[in-house]
């Protein structure tokens, strides 16, 4: 997958490298299936490709009926090429409410892949998230987040924990009966266990049977409302303004950009 870059600029301004300018920033980090392309899409309200084993491959440079002529060969040749690329895709969004800010879509991080393939993602990762970049780190609930290799890279970048804000996905995952699991989460929210200057949020998004129902963006926020309403240990949690994309949008245009 191709990592994008949906950047929230002037038109005057050309799509460089976002390390290198000087503007507010938020990069969207994650383990592989940690539901950030989900996050992403609900955060910008731009749909990417987010279901399990899908790729986006882009290759405007390319007329599409040039692969017909290619032999079974040549097709298998260029699956040999590096499945992530350091090109950007940067789309330019302006509007009389929008502020000069970067948004980062990284890749992925990986672990089982060549090692020059995990490298170059975690080099891409590290890259995007210096200097005065927002580290938005996904986290999913499904595994312990001592496991997650993206806290790791983000804590290795922002050891004082002053530019993450983390956000915990896939709270639906956990089983009825895991109730070590659901407390141990609920310390991270409420600021017990692995603290953040930002703090961290906790969103649920669609699932695939969801989205293959074409659930609209705004019956995934009611299905999201209702569902840290009724579901223990977040609906008797004192943290409840933590829980929710609407919230998270809501401090991270706070915090990217104190004063719009």
């Amino acid at each position: 997958m191709l990592y994008d870059e949906n950047n929230i600029l002037p038109s005057s301004i050309n799509c460089a490298p976002l390390a290198d300018l000087d503007l507010p920033r938020i990069a969207v980090i994650g383990n592989q299936s940690a539901g950030k392309s989900s996050l992403v899409e609900a955060i910008s309200g731009i749909s990417v490709p987010r279901d399990a084993g899908t790729s986006a491959v882009l290759n405007p440079g390319i007329d599409q009926s040039s692969f017909l002529d290619q032999s079974e060969s040549d097709l298998k040749q260029m699956n040999n090429q590096l499945k992530f690329s350091r090109n950007a895709v940067c789309l330019d969004l302006s509007g009389p409410d929008l502020t000069d800010l970067a948004f980062v879509d990284l890749p992925g991080i990986i672990q089982n892949a060549d090692p020059e393939t995990v490298l170059l993602v975690e080099d891409l990762v590290t890259s995007n998230i210096k200097g005065n970049c927002l580290i938005l780190v996904t986290l999913p609930m499904s595994d312990d987040i001592e496991n997650q290799k993206a806290a790791r890279l983000a804590k290795q970048e922002d050891p004082s924990g002053v530019r993450t804000i983390g956000v915990m996905t896939k709270p639906d995952t956990l089983p009825l009966g895991a109730t070590k699991s659901r407390d141990l989460w609920l310390d991270v929210v409420e600021g017990r266990r692995f603290p953040l200057h930002h703090g961290y949020y906790c969103t649920r998004q669609p699932d695939d049977d969801e989205r293959a129902r074409g659930i609209t963006a705004m019956q995934s926020r009611a299905a999201e409302k209702e569902f840290f309403a009724k579901t223990a240990p977040w609906s008797n949690s004192s943290h409840r303004h933590r829980f929710g994309i609407g919230n998270l949008v809501a401090n991270l245009s706070k915090t990217a950009d104190p004063n719009h």
